[in-house]
């Protein structure tokens, strides 16, 4: 897969990873994301959304073995939503300096 075709499943309700950090860690990636109303085990209470993002990953898969180099089009890009999200430090991390 291209560089372009990070995917992420961001639980909007996860205790465990907030999804503040989820996201920027995601847009940090440059990934596709996909925002899910489910906690840290979205796999378990969310499967439908899961098992749609796997499906769009491998269907990406396939579409560039058979010569497809449109990546983004092939996942169904959020692209105006990747676009609109900036990388920006976690929260409550304001001005601590982080490994690149």
């Amino acid at each position: 897969m291209e560089d372009d075709s990070e995917l992420d499943l961001v639980g909007t309700i996860d205790n465990a990873i907030p999804s503040s950090i989820q996201l920027f860690m995601a847009n940090r990636a440059h990934a596709h994301i996909t925002e899910v109303k489910a906690g840290h085990l979205s796999m378990i209470s969310q499967p439908d959304p899961v098992t749609k993002v796997i499906l769009e990953a491998a269907q990406s898969v396939a579409a560039l073995r058979h010569g497809k180099s449109d990546n983004r089009q092939a996942l169904g890009s959020n692209q105006a939503v990747d676009e609109q999200r900036q990388p920006q430090e976690p929260p409550g991390t304001e001005g601590a300096r982080h490994p690149a």
